[in-house]
């Protein structure tokens, strides 16, 4: 599972946050600043953004490093930025200065807040996001986010009032923290918001068979796989049933938002389940699926070896006698165990390959 299936609706709520200022270059100094924030609004140059538009000490208080910013900043195909912006009330204090901006269309629509800017060598260029900004943007995303797409959480009314709370429940120097966070796509800005949002996530829903919205992606990533390796439909709803029992939907959401490789643990218990769910009604022929997928990688290992057709069979043949699939379940949660099946295999490979020869 793609760590961004799940975390797509909440980048989209900062997508416009990189507000970015570029040069005034002379003239009277409230319009340059009015040109400046709307020209920052729509643009989609990355490099724009990061290398000529902002202060430094914006870009490394947001993204720690103008790298990083380059890549949070590079478009993507589901991003839909502002159109433009209305503004209003500028406020100049020497080479500083504040404006009042609302976002006109994306998916921050009607967002609106302060923004501060700074007098660089010449150049007005954005130095800050208001709070006011901040929070007006989540309200906004989370409003324009609503839709028919059964992916989209906040489709759900009810995950979207629950996110929307979560957010205002923060205090400006958290929010400030997160959203920033959000705008460089940190690792921890991805852990931060899973934490957040992971309540409203993974409160079971009436309408989805009362399992929360994250337990439904993972659901539906595991009846995917397991329709490819061959199960029934029947071995599926079992597979799936096993894991709710085994597999809780925070771990699920630690998954989802923080981007690791599934533990031990949790392959242990996936393993388990497809052993005790596969059935001869659920795979391809007499061989479990379980076993067709040990085997599938065994085959794939051997030929990147170059070993013959004859001594693969016959270590094919060897394996189903001498590994059972209660071995092959242990295998995909313990090292170990892993290692133990894999020197038995070598074993066997090397006795196949003095018989064939």
């Amino acid at each position: 599972m793609s760590p961004r299936v799940f975390i797509s609706f909440t980048t989209a709520v900062f997508a416009a946050l990189g507000l970015l200022a570029c040069g005034g270059g002379g003239g009277d100094d409230e319009q340059a600043i009015k040109r400046t924030v709307e020209r920052s609004i729509t643009t989609k140059d990355a490099a724009l953004k990061c290398d000529r538009l902002g202060t430094k000490s914006f870009v490394t208080r947001v993204y720690g490093s103008p790298a990083q910013c380059h890549a949070a900043e590079r478009p993507a195909g589901d991003d839909q930025p502002p159109t433009g912006a209305s503004t209003s009330d500028v406020k100049i204090d020497g080479d500083s200065a504040t404006i009042k901006v609302r976002l006109n269309g994306g998916d921050s629509d009607g967002a609106s807040g302060t923004i501060a800017l700074r007098k660089v060598s010449g150049d007005w260029r954005v130095d800050d996001l208001g709070v006011d900004f901040l929070r007006s943007q989540v309200r906004a995303g989370f409003a324009n986010a609503s839709g028919d797409d059964d992916d989209q959480p906040l489709s759900d009314p009810k995950i979207r009032d629950c996110a929307t709370r979560a957010f205002g429940r923060l205090g400006d120097q958290q929010l400030r923290r997160i959203a920033y966070m959000a705008i460089a796509e940190t690792d921890e800005g991805k852990a931060q918001l899973g934490k957040l949002l992971s309540p409203c996530l993974t409160t079971p829903s009436a309408g989805a068979g009362n399992i929360s919205f994250l337990r439904q992606r993972f659901e539906s990533g595991i009846t995917s796989g397991a329709r490819k390796d061959g199960m029934s439909p029947r071995a599926i709803a079992c597979i799936n049933r096993q894991l709710r029992s085994s597999i809780s939907d925070d771990e699920i959401s630690k998954l989802a938002f923080n981007g690791v490789k599934p533990p031990p643990a949790i392959k242990r218990h996936t393993a388990e389940a497809f052993g005790r769910c596969q059935g001869a009604s659920g795979s391809r022929g007499s061989a479990s699926v379980l076993r067709q997928l040990f085997e599938r990688g065994v085959r794939r290992g051997a030929t990147q070896r170059g070993v013959p057709k004859k001594a693969l069979d016959c270590l094919i043949r060897r394996l189903r006698r001498t590994i059972s699939d209660d071995e092959i379940v242990a295998a995909m949660g313990n090292s170990r165990t892993k290692a133990k099946l894999t020197r038995k295999a070598t074993a066997q490979l090397q006795r196949c390959a003095a018989v064939t020869q």
